[in-house]
């Protein structure tokens, strides 16, 4: 019915024949087109709750105050009275359409034109649909249902006469912003201010979020459907995400890891090939913590599996994601797992997740931890695969490791012998290197797939530099090792020595003891389970000061090709309360990572001393019980063998002594007369002699360490430069001077104490 006013029944009349509401004026032209179409209608009028009229083109500087004129081209003018007799109320969604397009709008009343004047502003109107009006007639009415809410909107740039098109991608993240809570459809065109330039975008399609599907049959005769955009809306340019997903589908060539990358892959293709029901919401997502040392491959095995599934990828960068403002990280958190569901099933892969799941941080990290938390919760119906990479697990919140969340855990190991190979022929498929490749896969441990790609590079700059070929050759190849230092031990001290056997004289006793207990187990495995023999763990060394215990330890290293780590006790032991336990824990961790390995305990009297005794204290006896723990725990020494050296082995805790732990007991003695021959005719090779009798040295050092015949020849070449500075050679009465200042310092007593030892452990035997 029309506003019950004095000026609205005088300005209003309602037909009694048609029902229509028209302005009064236009009554007698009404009479002739009562009966006819509403289109061939020269006038305004008002027929159940819509207005047909013409549109009039305002000036929204004369109707708009100067701060709100921003807002005009969102806003249709309506005179007062007819919104009213329409049911439109102020800043009201309302539906505008025309011959050539269709939009929405807001109802703004105005003063300015007639009372069935619809007001708008022919240059927005051109812009928004794109065409140009040739018709004036106009259709306001309200919307026949809410609109869908856009989770995500396609679009692509129209290119201009402008060639300079700018890098439309960095203005993406706002357009949510931008176009918060306006109406948008499919083919519809937009015009975005960009530093300085406008650029011209076309909409394609929508994606809507999941509460808006049960209005599908309410929409299904509409021929154009509206979405709210809300500022969590994610809009794709879809050039872009052509260009994108082209590059992410490329083939990436992988090495190694088979069992592990197998096992991913059946549980990948598992979940994403699962049928969602929204109602019996059966599905499960599959999220897999990936963890171990930095460039072992964990980011490059997550986007091979994401290439292999041929789903939709998101990338998920958590230092991208933090921001200063407050709420602000989170709500992108939000906007990212929205995407997630809008594009299920799907592949979301998250590189250092700490930064975002960290145990330990402010109150914005833990606020950022909550709504993760949240999230993770809110896909558990959903055929998601989740991919995450740590360092380290231990830092991440346990809230995020139980099950329903990142509740696979897999560690990238160091690579062995044969994923090294695998990695290596990945990289260089030629067969001529076969057998270079697999030499160098056999010396490169503790190297992770980075330092074999960069291995690589190097052998391929520096045949690029000899040769334009591409073609790596083996000497580049042999000479890159040499230039790449293993990741994996950079926190060690962790070294390959050169001493060899042949720089020890005699000890071939000593020496095949040790090659039984640590050569033989990595050598002939197969024949050492094929009798029932278990491979020793330890070894111990005893014996007088300066008889090549180190020196034999040293050489073993080197001629088994082992990484050789020692522990002083000064590396372990420290002022604060359990950091001595972590720094042995910490060590052993890594000796297994960088394996196989010898690790040295010289002097492990001063380690493992015995509990109770007057050496000992509430430090030793902790750093003892890690020892043993280590040595004979849960966690398995695999590949890496324990050699200790004591003086004193009846100091030693009988804890340490037994099967399991320092499995072999060899006794290093004084060098015989025999040995000593050999270690002085290993010091002849380096000091010229004349007339000096190898045999009369030998049997006059009788009694001497290894360490004290070699500071004899010391002490003889010093003389004879004591005696002349340009002496050519060392003679025999500079040996005689130096044996009678070099005297044997090893005690009977001591000599008697292993001696006691020994038979004691026949004994007990």
């Amino acid at each position: 019915m029309p506003p019950k006013t004095k000026k609205s029944q005088s300005l209003w009349h309602k037909c009694e024949n048609c029902s229509c509401i028209l302005n009064y004026k236009d009554v007698d032209i009404h009479i002739d087109y009562c009966q006819q179409s509403t289109s061939e209608r020269p006038y305004g009028f008002i027929d159940n709750f819509v207005l047909y009229s013409f549109i009039d083109d305002f000036s929204y500087k004369e109707i708009l105050p100067p701060s709100c004129t921003n807002y005009a081209k969102d806003l249709v003018f309506l005179s007062q009275s007819a919104m009213q007799l329409c049911g439109f109320s102020i800043g009201y969604p309302v539906l505008v359409e025309t011959s050539h397009y269709t939009t929405v709008l807001k109802a703004w009343p105005t003063l300015e034109g007639s009372l069935t004047s619809v007001g708008l502003f022919f240059e927005e109107i051109e812009i928004r649909s794109g065409l140009k009006l040739d018709s004036n007639r106009v259709k306001v009415s309200k919307l026949p249902m809410k609109p869908y809410t856009a989770s995500e909107v396609y679009f692509n740039i129209i290119p201009t006469d402008d060639d300079d098109i700018p890098n439309f991608e960095s203005e993406i993240p706002h357009l949510s912003y931008r176009f918060k809570d306006k109406l948008l459809h499919s083919n519809m065109f937009l015009i975005i201010p960009f530093y300085g330039k406008k650029v011209k975008i076309k909409i394609n399609k929508f994606n809507r979020i999941e509460e808006d599907i049960a209005n599908n049959f309410q929409q299904m005769n509409l021929n154009i459907v509206f979405y709210t955009i809300t500022e969590n809306s994610i809009w794709i340019n879809e050039e872009i995400n052509k260009e994108i997903k082209t590059k992410e589908l490329s083939p990436l060539k992988i090495g190694g890891y088979e069992s592990m990358i197998s096992e991913l892959t059946q549980n990948i293709f598992y979940t994403l090939s699962q049928k969602f029901n929204y109602k019996e919401q059966r599905c499960s997502p599959y999220c897999i913590l990936l963890y171990g040392p930095s460039g072992s491959g964990k980011s490059y095995i997550a986007q091979y599996l994401t290439n292999i599934s041929q789903k939709p990828s998101i990338n998920i960068q958590g230092s991208e994601l933090f921001s200063k403002f407050y709420g602000e990280t989170e709500n992108r958190l939000r906007i990212v797992f929205q995407e997630i569901k809008s594009k299920v099933p799907c592949v979301v892969v998250m590189d250092n997740i700490e930064t975002l799941g960290s145990k330990k941080g402010n109150d914005q990290e833990r606020r950022v931890l909550s709504t993760l938390l949240s999230l993770f919760d809110s896909i558990r119906f959903l055929p998601v695969v989740i991919i995450a990479t740590t360092v380290d697990p231990d830092v991440l919140d346990p809230a995020l490791r139980r099950p329903g969340r990142l509740e696979t855990e897999l560690e990238i190991n160091i690579p062995d012998k044969m994923d090294r190979f695998k990695i290596l022929k990945s990289l260089i498929p030629e067969t001529v290197l076969q057998s270079e490749l697999e030499e160098v896969a056999e010396h490169c441990h503790g190297y992770v797939a980075a330092d074999l790609v960069s291995l690589v590079d190097k052998a391929l700059s520096k045949t690029l530099m000899t040769t334009s070929e591409r073609n790596i050759s083996a000497e580049d190849l042999l000479w890159a090792f040499t230039q790449v230092r293993p990741s994996a031990m950079r926190e060690l001290q962790v070294h390959v020595p050169t001493v060899k056997w042949n720089d020890i004289g005699g000890g071939q006793e000593v020496r095949l003891k040790l090659e039984q207990a640590v050569e033989w187990p990595l050598k002939h495995g197969e024949s050492l389970k094929r009798l029932g023999i278990k491979a020793p763990k330890g070894v111990l060394l005893y014996g007088p000061p300066g008889c090549s215990k180190t020196l034999v330890a040293k050489a073993l290293a080197t001629e088994t090709n082992l990484n050789f780590i020692s522990i002083k006790g000064s590396d372990i032991f420290s002022k604060w309360v359990g950091e001595s336990e972590k720094a042995l824990r910490d060590l052993f961790r890594s000796a297994r990572k960088v394996a196989p390995a010898i690790i040295f305990l010289d002097e492990i009297d001063a380690l493992g001393a015995n509990r109770g005794s007057s050496t000992s204290n509430t430090v030793h006896e902790r750093v003892l019980s890690q020892l043993l723990t280590e040595m004979d725990g849960v966690n398995p020494l695999d590949g890496v063998v324990i050699v200790a050296a004591t003086n004193r082995p009846d100091c030693i805790d009988k804890a340490l002594m037994r099967p399991g732990r320092l499995d072999r007991l060899i006794y290093v003695p004084l060098p015989d007369y025999e040995t000593r021959w050999q270690i002085l005719k290993i010091q002849f090779e380096k000091i010229p002699t004349k007339d000096v009798s190898i045999e009369e040295i030998a049997k006059k050092t009788d009694g001497y360490s290894g360490a004290e015949v070699v500071a004899v020849c010391t002490e003889a070449a010093l003389a004879a430069l004591q005696e002349e500075m340009n002496a050519e050679y060392v003679q025999m009465s500079h040996f005689e001077s130096a044996l009678a200042s070099v005297t044997a310092r090893t005690p009977q007593s001591l000599l008697n104490l292993y001696e006691d030892y020994r038979k004691k452990l026949i004994t007990c035997k």
